[in-house]
């Protein structure tokens, strides 16, 4: 479990109330998804504003709530409020942090051209398991991991 803190690290934010030393059990922007001792990251999106259910959220069991301006909302003492300028660019870097930076140990092949670019993938795909990793492999007409 990170603390609000690390899950923040090297990003601009701004406490508005609460703890830095929250720990955080888990990260959702979905206010339906929220379980007990989570972080609600609040996106502002076409058809809705997950401002609008920050509340919810809360009653959910939400601990800490990322939002971008607080607009006077009044929220129960027991829960953490970070603002940050962009709340979407905040929520890749508190999912990447949390669940441990994978990207920083993912290798990445890819694939472009005209003709040939299925039968490229097969090829690769084969030639590192029989080097003994175990490739996933993303396309247009079907993606696996591990024969999955």
């Amino acid at each position: 479990m990170a603390t609000l803190a690390a899950l923040l690290e090297g990003f601009s934010a701004d406490l508005c109330q609460g703890s830095w030393s929250l720990p955080i059990a888990g990260v959702t922007a979905d206010s339906r998804k929220v379980e007990t001792g989570w972080a609600f990251v609040a996106l502002r999106g076409f058809h809705s504003d997950g401002h609008q259910f920050i509340l919810q959220a809360i009653e959910r069991g939400a601990v800490a709530v990322i939002l971008e301006g607080t607009a006077g909302l009044a929220l129960p003492p027991h829960v953490s409020c970070v603002q940050v300028a962009d709340s979407r660019r905040a929520l890749a870097h508190i999912a990447a942090a949390f669940y441990g930076h994978p990207s920083h140990t993912v290798a990445l092949i890819g694939v472009t051209g005209t003709n040939g670019k299925t039968t490229s993938t097969y090829l690769i795909e084969a030639m590192l398991q029989a080097n003994g990793f175990t490739p996933g492999v993303v396309g247009t007409g079907s993606y696996r991991y591990a024969s999955r």
